[in-house]
């Protein structure tokens, strides 16, 4: 019996238990909920943005933008390291202890704070693009 070779595409999808995939093993996916898997990515880096600014001197402790998050149902796992690398990889977030990663600010009670570019980017309302929905 030949096992099935996953795509690439599969694999993201299947890792984010965010989309349903349908027809698995025939390689066909539901674009419908992955459009609307991303604008609910979107406005979750759009929320964590928007808390930011409303932080102390633009920062807060990943601990409480998780539970937010989760508190208003944006969230189920309160682990959140996929929307804080997205927002780490562009530039606008950085973490005040330069041992926390996007992996480990959970974990490790990390504090991310907005960057200048951070700033910028929400002042000028940001970007279609950017896959952010402020």
């Amino acid at each position: 019996m030949r096992e099935y070779q996953y795509s690439y595409l599969e694999i993201a999808l299947f890792q984010t238990e965010q989309i349903e995939i349908l027809g698995l093993g025939k390689g066909e996916t539901n674009m419908a909920n992955f459009e609307e898997t991303g604008r609910a990515n979107a406005a979750i880096r759009g929320y964590i943005l928007r808390m930011l600014v409303k932080g102390r001197q633009h920062s807060l402790m990943v601990r409480r933008i998780s539970n937010d998050l989760s508190k208003d149902g944006l969230v189920s796992d309160p682990d959140i390291w996929e929307p804080l690398k997205y927002l780490a990889d562009m530039g606008l977030i950085e973490f005040t202890d330069v041992r926390i990663t996007p992996y480990t600010a959970y974990e490790r009670d990390g504090v991310v704070r907005l960057t200048t570019k951070g700033v910028r980017f929400i002042e000028n309302g940001g970007d279609d693009e950017a896959g952010i929905d402020l």
